[in-house]
């Protein structure tokens, strides 16, 4: 079987052995110091089925792995010289030939050392998607790799936060400053801290637009609800009492009117012309006069009121037919209950956390 191997070298005797084409990786900002290198078991497909060989191998080609290897070694000496923006760009170049963990290793790596701890959490979480299997040249080297990268993403999560959405519905989209979050049944978004802006939307629903702020290792748990602006019953009930209003409204202006000119005719035949009432008669007109006015006013303004109410009926309808996107906070509250024995006494002791 032909096998290929990226072996761990000490800086001193890599010069010596570049034959082998393997650099050594370099611990960022606080050691210059070579640490254990990521191997590589390359199977090909003249020895061993599709499946045997592994994912990370497979689709690659010879000149595509050479390329990846030139860059690699350019970026650990970059790397080895503190250089680590340059020697990022090298690892981000090598991997668009191959995609090896142990090259998203020592890219992460650099960019822990650059400060920028969330691209860092991405590329450690792609170094460590295939376990430990290519992050070591035996087992053993390869387990103490992985475990730097679980140490590293632990200490990475507590320096950024995390959003999640639980029992998300692949039917909302979910952005976090206008990057997408994956439509997946419980969805996390590890970003970094400060204050967020988080638009959530949906078919049929209005679109949601939230700001939260997330301090250095918050994790911040939101279930989404779909909820109605009104009960279905409440819009057309503003119509129907705008529409009584508006009814009665009408009924009371347009006997106020008849009733004004009842009067009138009266009037002009209790009072004829040019001698008109007596002072008695006509005190009594005037009240009367009066009577009919505020009629005539109180109508109209049921009216006014009723129509106004109709409209603000129809427009609460028509808010009705979309539905309105609720984000509501999950607080995983915690209850413990530990055994207590002692002389006289058995019992629990119980630890609640909310």
């Amino acid at each position: 079987m032909l096998q290929e191997r990226f072996y761990c070298l000490p800086a001193p005797l890599a010069g010596i052995f570049t034959v082998l084409s393997v650099p050594f990786v370099v611990v960022p900002a606080s050691s210059a110091r070579a640490q254990a290198l990521p191997e590589d078991n390359l199977e090909t497909l003249r020895h061993g089925s599709q499946d045997a060989i592994p994912a990370w191998q497979r689709g690659v080609g010879d000149k595509q792995r050479e390329h990846a290897r030139k860059l690699f070694k350019e970026g650990n000496a970059k790397a080895h010289d503190f250089l680590f923006d340059e020697a990022a760009e090298r690892y981000a170049a090598a991997l668009t030939y191959w995609e090896h963990p142990g090259i998203y290793y020592n890219l992460s790596k650099a960019l822990v050392a650059l400060g920028r701890p969330l691209e860092a959490y991405h590329i450690t979480q792609r170094a460590l998607q295939y376990g430990p299997t290519p992050l070591g040249a035996d087992p053993h080297a390869a387990r103490q790799n992985y475990n730097r990268m679980l140490q590293q993403r632990q200490r990475l999560k507590k320096r950024l936060a995390e959003i999640e959405i639980v029992q998300h519905n692949p039917e909302y989209k979910a952005f976090v400053d206008n990057e997408t979050m994956a439509p997946d049944s419980d969805t996390t978004h590890v970003l970094l801290p400060g204050r967020r802006r988080v638009v959530i939307q949906r078919r049929g629903h209005r679109t949601l637009v939230h700001t939260v702020f997330f301090d250095q290792g918050d994790v911040r748990r939101f279930k989404l609800v779909s909820v109605q602006p009104f009960e279905p019953w409440q819009p057309w009930a503003v119509a129907g009492v705008g529409a009584g209003l508006t009814l009665a409204g009408a009924a009371m202006y347009w006997s106020a009117r008849a009733g004004r000119d009842s009067l009138g005719e009266s009037v002009n035949a209790q009072c004829p012309q040019p001698k008109g009432c007596p002072d008695s008669e006509a005190r009594s007109v005037d009240g009367a006069w009066q009577k009919v006015q505020w009629k005539e006013r109180l109508g109209s303004g049921a009216m006014l009121i009723g129509a106004s109410a109709m409209l603000i009926g129809a427009g609460l309808l028509l808010w009705n037919l979309k539905r309105d996107i609720r984000m509501e906070p999950v607080d995983h509250d915690s209850v413990v209950l530990s055994p207590v024995v002692s002389r006289g006494m058995v019992g629990f002791a119980g630890n609640f956390s909310f």
